[in-house]
């Protein structure tokens, strides 16, 4: 049932290449869009789907964070076809959040 999983703070374009190259299928992206947009210098969504990746966006905040965003992360994890999932947030707290609401 565990996939290979990695968890990070901010991702750079290097490690996401890094990252499909060592079998990752999917990324999931837990932080907030208006974080996305100012704290990533990139279009990360355009970098993953180029590279052949499954892109989800769960956007959470410590006031939005639910069971629903749980789910749609235990979906996204279900959909990653076996191949390795990588999660990221800006400081890996909410990554690490939702992964250990994910095993509850």
């Amino acid at each position: 049932m565990l996939r290979r999983l990695r968890m990070l703070c901010l991702p750079a374009k290097a490690g996401i290449r890094m990252a499909a190259e060592r079998g990752v299928v999917t990324v999931i992206n837990v932080i907030s869009e208006p974080e996305s947009k100012s704290q990533i210098p990139f279009d990360e969504k355009a970098l993953v789907e180029e590279l052949g990746i499954q892109n989800v966006f769960i956007p959470v905040t410590p006031k939005s964070f639910s069971a629903d965003d749980v789910d749609r992360f235990a979906k996204a994890l279900d959909e990653a076809s076996g191949g390795g999932v990588l999660v990221h947030c800006a400081s890996s707290n909410r990554a690490g959040g939702i992964w250990a609401a994910y095993l509850v």
